[in-house]
């Protein structure tokens, strides 16, 4: 995933990156080169591996906790180990936030659609 360095949305994956013709950022419509936009660690790739993964050190245990420190899926007996006071999160949790901010950015991508087919309706 990418990001455009002014809005900060994850805009756009990496794939649809080198298709992309437009010049303005989809969400806040500024102009940015394709070199502009961030790269953003694959943190949906991994935590959806994660939800169905099981611990490569703790065999039978599930990795349902995602060490924000290490940046990796984990198990209970990971982070009570070798993540001791690292900060992690419920991989449910951060599923849900995920597509709760993917929504978002659906949605203002589809009002700027909008109103850019709106004004090119009306030259």
């Amino acid at each position: 995933m990418r990001s455009c360095p002014s809005c900060k949305s994850m805009v756009i994956c990496n794939t649809c990156l080198e298709s992309y013709q437009d010049p303005l950022c989809p969400v806040c419509r500024q102009p940015r080169p394709k070199d502009a936009y961030v790269a953003k660690p694959d943190l949906f790739k991994k935590i959806t591996v994660s939800r169905n993964s099981m611990c490569g050190f703790h065999p039978g245990k599930k990795q349902r906790d995602f060490c924000v420190t290490c940046d990796t899926p984990i198990c209970r007996s990971c982070l009570t180990e070798a993540h001791v006071g690292h900060k992690r999160r419920r991989v449910a949790q951060l599923c849900e936030e995920l597509a709760e901010s993917l929504k978002l950015t659906q949605d203002k991508i589809t009002t700027h659609e909008d109103l850019a087919f709106s004004v090119s309706k009306s030259k």
